[in-house]
């Protein structure tokens, strides 16, 4: 399966030189999602001109579900490296478009980018408007990854205004979603999620099972992103457990993974 993550790029190229530019397309985004856990949101971003550029050459209308979901999937990559304001104009302009075409799968994804925008800048009312959105998009057959990331989110937020009735309604929730996907960075997170939700309610021993689950994962995935979350939920782990020497190493192997990928998501967890 790796090798076939590994040849998207090549075959889109080989398509791009053929001049079958639409057909170029699919690969390319597989590409970028790839891209996305081995080398960073920046590197897709890098990778996302380059889809730009063949969705010129297609001739496509705008209004192509195409167009919109690379303007979702270039709103992840901005939020991601904390470009707030363009993140936020360009979400905007995807679930426009995702609006107009129906597509519910880039309205979440969009959704999900203006939560991580508003969240950021402490309008915790609309990041949860936002989330929920996100939650009645996805549904029970969504994209598990999206909806894992809003359930994750909409228990940390039930968790620090302490309403617990409410954090274990969504970690019930979190863990229906997680139960969707078992490998990959989809897997990977989810166990994380799970380990970060054990963290907030002080099962330390079941968090540390799940995050080293999600280590695992994200290890055969090849998923950078992924290891840095599990070693730093780890890190955070050991400290509970005053084990100083264990958490200097995850924490150090966290930073390390997130500088290899130039990345500066939170290490944070719960």
């Amino acid at each position: 399966a790796d090798i076939g993550r590994q040849t998207h790029r090549e075959l889109a190229q080989h398509l791009v030189a053929a001049k079958r530019y639409v057909e170029a397309i699919p690969p390319m985004f597989l590409a970028v999602e790839h891209r996305t856990h081995t080398q960073g949101h920046l590197a897709a971003l890098h990778l996302l001109d380059d889809v730009k550029a063949t969705l010129v050459l297609t001739e496509l209308p705008d209004t192509d579900r195409w167009w919109a979901e690379l303007a979702a999937r270039k709103a992840v990559g901005l939020e991601a490296i904390d470009k707030h304001g363009d993140a936020w104009r360009i979400a905007r302009h995807a679930g426009e478009l995702a609006d107009a075409g129906g597509w519910r799968d880039l309205k979440a994804l969009a959704a999900l980018v203006q939560g991580a925008v508003s969240l950021t800048a402490g309008r915790t009312k609309e990041a949860e408007q936002f989330y929920t959105k996100v939650t009645m998009l996805t549904g029970t057959d969504g994209d598990p990854l999206v909806a894992l990331q809003a359930w994750h989110q909409l228990r940390q937020l039930a968790h620090r205004r302490n309403d617990p009735q409410a954090a274990l309604a969504r970690s019930a929730k979190l863990r229906d979603a997680a139960s969707r996907a078992t490998a990959g960075p989809t897997g990977a997170f989810g166990h994380a999620a799970i380990a970060g939700d054990a963290l907030a309610r002080g099962d330390h021993d079941d968090a540390r099972r799940w995050a080293t689950s999600s280590l695992a994962i994200a290890e055969a995935a090849k998923d950078i992103l992924g290891q840095a979350r599990a070693h730093s939920l780890l890190a955070d782990i050991a400290v509970h457990a005053e084990d100083a020497e264990t958490a200097r190493s995850h924490f150090a192997l966290g930073i390390d993974r997130y500088e290899a990928i130039g990345d500066s998501g939170s290490l944070s967890m719960r």
